[in-house]
Order: structure tokens, then sequence, then C-alpha cells
């Protein structure tokens, strides 16, 4: 879709709040006002019954608070995709929103929940055989017990991630 062809619509209008205004602020480092555009375009997509960019502008924004430093707003956000992912149904972006919070626990230090954050996308990802997106998620839990000094772990999680990955077909 293009962006501005579309503007006077509501996703039109959902697309410029996330598309332009927030990531203009965000790069200015106005948080503050980008969170709002986020806000804006989020509420569009709900009052429009429009999932799918809802689910999309949630990860934007989510990535937008961890890219500013705000990891808690991060996780907030991340938590409630993966809670809303998990009611619609929608197994592999709750995969992909479980494995953003076990990346945002793990810079946080927050190890126990990355890595149940992270069993979770797991969990998900292995019923869905996707081998690939797996193979990341345990290179996640190994940088998790990296982090907590646990080596004797974090080998057994990278010959895991050799498996899958080779499992795959990624060398």
């Amino acid at each position: 879709r293009a962006l501005f062809g579309r503007a006077g619509d509501a996703q039109g209008q959902a697309e410029l709040f996330r598309g332009t205004v927030a990531a203009a602020h965000a790069k200015q480092g106005d948080v503050a006002k980008a969170s709002a555009a986020m806000e804006a375009a989020l509420e569009v997509y709900r009052v429009s019954a429009d999932r799918d960019g809802e689910v999309q502008t949630s990860f934007m924004y989510a990535r937008m608070h961890q890219e500013s430093g705000y990891i808690e707003d991060a996780i907030e956000v991340a938590q409630d995709l993966a809670e809303s992912c998990a009611r619609l149904g929608r197994a592999a972006s709750e995969a992909e929103a479980r494995h953003l919070l076990a990346e945002l626990h793990t810079s946080n230090t927050e190890h126990k929940r990355a890595l149940a954050a992270a069993d979770a996308a797991l969990a998900l990802l292995r019923k869905l055989g996707r081998r690939g997106e797996e193979a990341r998620v345990l290179q996640t839990m190994m940088n998790s017990y990296i982090a907590q000094g646990d080596l004797a772990r974090a080998e057994e999680k990278a010959a895991e991630v050799r498996e899958s990955f080779a499992a795959c077909g990624d060398h």
C-alpha cells in the first residue's frame, strides 16, 4: 500500500502516524511524541479491527522503545502484544513477541523472565515447525546464559543452535 495514497482513510492515517510521524519524532529523540503517534495509529487499527496493522504497529512500537533505551516500556508493549496474539490465535506472531520479550528481559538482566519467554516462544515455534526461528530463540537463550555466567548451559544452547540451523539448511 502506498503510504500517502491512502492517507484519507483510517488505515492510511494510521500508516502515516506510525510510518512518518512516529519515526520522525523517534529519530529526533522525542519518545513522548513518537509514542503518541504510535498510540494514535494503534487506536485506528483497533477501531477498524485491522489486526494485522495492530500487530505490526505494536512490534514497531516495542522496537522503538528498545532502540530509545526505554526497555521497561518496550517490555510492556511486547507483553501486551504477546497476550493479544495468543487471544487472537496468531501463534507465529505470539512466538515472535515472546522472543522479543526474551531479548528485552535479557538486556534488562531479568534472566529468569528471559528464559521463560524464550521457552514459550520455542514451544510455539516447534509446534509450527519453524526451525530457523527456533535457532534464533536458542541464540537468545545462549546469550542470557552467557550474561549470567552459566557457560555450561550456554554451550548446551550453542549446540542446539547448530543442530537447529543444520536441520533447516542454514550453516
